[in-house]
């Protein structure tokens, strides 16, 4: 049986059509065990140090199989397989699935080699470790048990960067390599594999089988020793409403899909287990977060597994951090204001311990939840913070204001005659009088220096207490309000508020008696001696404020109650008034005037008229050419000795016309433009002229890559139009990505990504193309840069450029005397210099689009291509010299 099927597919290769490798038509299974997916009860898991993982063998292709093919080698093919190195891994050796592809029952030298790789994830330098073992035909039906070869170096290769296995023979007999399914494309565009052809590699995307991409991967796979451990970082002192968010630093091999089972899965949340202790859930994954439900000092434990792929899940470790809550905002409660010589308690409110400072020490005086001040004689101010181990809120900053405690009040009686009011006086060191009808309890009846009382016909005494913000004099004064047995006649007639301005001069202030009676003015409530005498007293006002004078009539015998007349002294505001300002045609001015007692009147004359605006605010518009007003500051009854002149002149901000966008390729600039009857234009990326970028009649943008609203508006001074919204459309760039296959030695397809558009290829040796695909057979060895163009259906267009390179071509075309043509300056914007060996040859210039230019003749193998003159537009240019016997196709940049 076995004898058979070998024979059969011996027969299918030697009928497959020739590429750089062949598939094997074998049916290949994996009777190989996978180990189960299973969670651990870490949460009571106690602290281990990190340890060396046990040996693995990292079968990340064969958990990516969706199914198995083989893929045939010899001398002169090989094949590899990339790794990446995500930290420092030991490499011991390789297993990989294999038999000899034979009738007879021969034995092949397989060579397994350590590479470290290139840019290109392709092998470079020489080989680091190099293993050589013997295979044979043993197929065994075709599961991976049987076919599984393993192998060790001779000495561990120690690693921190992505490394290459490769696999290959010497002998011309063919040997099958197992791979999971290219046809099926199990390896998901990874690019993990590569191939030689001709001893150059090629990554699997480059290289097919029958017109099927190698999109597989090797089952060559590495056995590894390497560490894990568990590392975070949560911020210290937190608070307690946001969520914990941990920053995991664990060993990078847990989040790697070619190393950590479980990520393969999609389940590499499963290598992280979090616990943040009491009153929390369990919680998986690489950085979970977690919010808490109440403030506490917690110690939060992360275990990390690493599920390999053989070695299962014995790889843990534990990491713990001590974290401490941040204590939150502090509050407080003092009565204040505090009486001078009393001490007082203040209450604080917080989830951690209080401390309490005196203002400008940074020792605490006391600590808890309240502080009983000592005696208090002036405002004294105290901070206070609540701290948790380390973790301290905010100082929080207390004034416990003081009341000074007012002395017994002095008072001054009144005598009056029957039926007339008293004026009884009273003053306090601080506070204020508050006047009472018992020396203890009773009724409030007034406040104030001066109390007035009822008309009196018999005498009275009263209370006199003060209050300084609370804070009450120790008793309250007695005073007494003494009545004769006259009658007192009837009280003076007075106006009994009165305003005057300063700047009047003498301010006549009058009262009237009802019959002959004397009238007495005074500055006093009660007692001392008349200011003046007479039913009119010319007052002289030295300061403005309010003066309180009192008014009495006399009847030769007794006195009518004193009439309190007040009187307040005011002035007109002082306020600067501009000369002169501009209202923009088409807007509004607001003038305005601010932070001063009183108003302005507008007039439009510098004397007499109505008032046209009354308001220290006006809003002016449509004024129909220059104008002047005249203002006149006021308060009260006083206005200002002078209306001073403000004139408002018009100004247009200018009319915008020939308004331009742009409609542009992506990565482009764009240029708007606009025009302006007065001032400039000004362009904007907001519509507020804080966002100004540019000033005059055109901007061009920066490179674009979507659409884009710009602003433009005139402005002519301080004048602004109204702002405009200019669009530049962008279109999109064709695709002009593309993939290649290597055929077989020297040739190669290159197909373009998309399709719908005009393409235009360079191929690097001077041949263009102008399809989708292009199949192309190279003559000559070396590397050549291939660039692909493409125009989209908008105009737009793309360029690509990949590097290739071809080798093994046998009757190579050998260009040497390429090397002896000159062209210089390159790049250049004036005069190019060709010298060539092409002695009577022709100069020919074609654009990327291989569109001819110019020709002329060379003279002697020279030429001079004169840039300015051709008037050649910046870009790449394709130079070909040719003659009877050859042709040289070069690249010449225009700047």
């Amino acid at each position: 049986m076995k004898k058979y099927l070998l024979l059969t597919a011996y027969l299918l290769i030697q009928h497959a059509t020739f590429a750089q490798f062949q598939v094997i038509p074998v049916s290949i299974t994996d009777n190989l065990t996978k180990p189960s997916i299973s969670f651990d009860n870490l949460k009571n898991k106690s602290s281990t140090q990190p340890k060396s993982c046990d040996e693995d063998t990292l079968e990340y292709a064969r958990y990516k199989a969706s199914s198995f093919q083989a893929i045939s080698i010899s001398s002169g093919f090989a094949l590899g397989q990339y790794y990446d190195s995500p930290d420092s891994v030991e490499i011991t050796g390789a297993t990989f699935y294999g038999w000899v592809i034979s009738t007879s029952n021969d034995k092949v030298d397989i060579t397994v080699r350590l590479y470290e790789v290139g840019t290109d994830s392709l092998p470079t330098g020489s080989a680091i470790r190099t293993k050589t073992i013997k295979i044979d035909t043993t197929f065994g039906g075709g599961v991976l048990t049987v076919l599984r070869k393993s192998l060790t170096f001779d000495t561990a290769f120690i690693t921190d960067r992505p490394y290459l296995l490769t696999i290959s023979s010497t002998n011309s007999i063919r040997t099958g390599i197992v791979c999971n399914g290219f046809a099926a494309g199990d390896g998901l565009g990874e690019n993990l594999m590569c191939g030689t052809v001709s001893n150059i590699w090629y990554r699997g995307l480059n290289l097919n089988i029958s017109g099927t991409s190698l999109d597989c991967d090797l089952l060559l796979e590495p056995h590894v020793k390497y560490e894990t451990y568990a590392e975070f970082s949560l911020a210290n002192c937190y608070n307690y409403l946001d969520s914990l968010s941990p920053n995991n630093v664990s060993s990078p091999f847990l989040k790697h899909r070619m190393y950590n089972r479980y990520m393969s899965y999609g389940l590499g949340q499963y290598s992280y287990y979090w616990y943040y202790g009491a009153g929390t859930s369990s919680l998986y994954g690489e950085n979970a977060k977690q919010k808490l439900a109440y403030p506490s000092n917690r110690n939060v434990m992360l275990i990390t597994t690493m599920y390999g792929y053989r070695n299962g899940a014995n790889c843990k470790d534990t990491a713990y951090q001590q974290i401490d809550y941040k204590p939150s905002t502090l509050s407080y409660f003092v009565d204040t204001p505090v009486c001078a010589g009393n001490s007082t308690t203040i209450l604080a409110s917080s989830d951690a311990q209080v401390y309490w400072y005196q203002n400008s020490s940074s020792l605490p005086i006391d600590s808890g939840k309240q502080f009983t001040t000592p005696i208090l004689t002036g405002n004294t101010n105290y901070k206070i913070q609540a701290r948790n181990k380390s973790c301290s809120s905010s100082v929080k900053q207390i004034l416990v204001a003081v009341a000074e405690q007012p002395s017994i009040p002095l008072t001054i009686n009144d005598s009056i005659c029957l039926n007339a009011k008293a004026n009884l006086s009273a003053s306090a060191d601080y506070g204020q009088i508050i006047w009472w009808t018992d020396s203890v309890g009773g009724t409030a009846v007034d406040t104030g220096e001066v109390y007035i009382t009822d008309v009196l016909q018999y005498s009275k005494q009263y209370y006199a207490e003060a209050n300084n913000r609370g804070c009450i004099s120790s008793k309250r004064a007695i005073t007494y309000a003494n009545v004769n047995a006259n009658n007192a006649p009837s009280d003076p007639i007075t106006n009994e508020d009165s305003t005057i301005c300063i700047h009047d001069g003498t301010a006549e202030l009058t009262a009237t008696a009802s019959s002959s009676n004397n009238i007495m003015w005074y500055d006093v409530a009660s007692g001392g001696t008349p200011v003046h005498n007479g039913s009119s007293y010319s007052f002289i006002p030295t300061k403005t404020g309010s003066t309180i004078f009192y008014v009495e009539a006399y009847d030769g015998q007794c006195a009518s109650t004193r009439v309190q007349k007040r009187v307040l002294v005011w002035n007109f505001p002082s306020v600067t008034i501009q000369d002169k300002d501009t209202l923009c045609i088409g807007d509004t001015l607001d003038v305005i005037y601010s932070n001063f007692s009183g108003s302005i009147r507008w007039f439009d004359q510098a004397n007499g008229d109505t008032a046209l605006y009354d308001n220290d605010t006006v809003r002016l518009f449509n004024l129909a050419g220059n104008r002047s007003f005249y203002l006149e500051p006021y308060s009260l009854v006083c206005r200002d000795t002078l209306r001073h002149k403000l004139t408002i002149s018009e100004l247009s901000p200018g009319i915008l016309s020939n308004i331009k966008g742009a409609t542009i390729c992506s990565n482009e600039t764009a240029t708007l433009s606009a025009a302006t009857t007065d001032g400039s234009v000004i362009w904007m990326t907001q519509p507020n002229i804080s966002a100004i970028v540019a000033i005059g009649n055109n901007y061009t943008t920066g490179s674009l890559t979507l659409n884009a609203e710009y602003f433009v508006a005139s402005k002519n001074f301080q004048c602004i139009s109204e702002i405009n919204s200019v669009m530049v459309s962008v279109n999109p760039l064709p695709s002009s990505s593309y993939n290649y296959q290597v055929n077989t030695i020297g040739n190669f397809t290159f197909t373009a990504d998309n399709a719908g558009l005009v393409y235009s290829w360079d191929l690097g040796d001077g041949t263009t193309k102008n399809t989708r695909s292009v199949t192309y057979q190279y003559t000559k060895n070396g590397n050549f840069d291939v660039v692909l163009t493409t125009t989209g259906a908008n105009g737009c267009i793309a360029q690509t450029t990949k590097s290739i390179k071809v080798a093994g071509l046998t009757n190579a075309i050998h260009n040497q005397d390429m090397e002896k043509t000159v062209i210089w300056p390159n790049p250049s914007n004036h005069i190019i210099h060709v010298t060539s060996n092409l002695i009577h040859g022709q100069l020919s210039i074609m654009d990327a689009l291989g569109k001819l230019i110019e020709s002329q003749v060379l003279i002697n193998g020279s030429a001079e291509i004169d840039v300015k003159k051709s008037n050649f537009k910046a870009g790449m240019y394709y130079l070909k010299l040719s003659d009877d016997n050859q042709t040289q196709f070069h690249k010449i940049i225009i700047e």
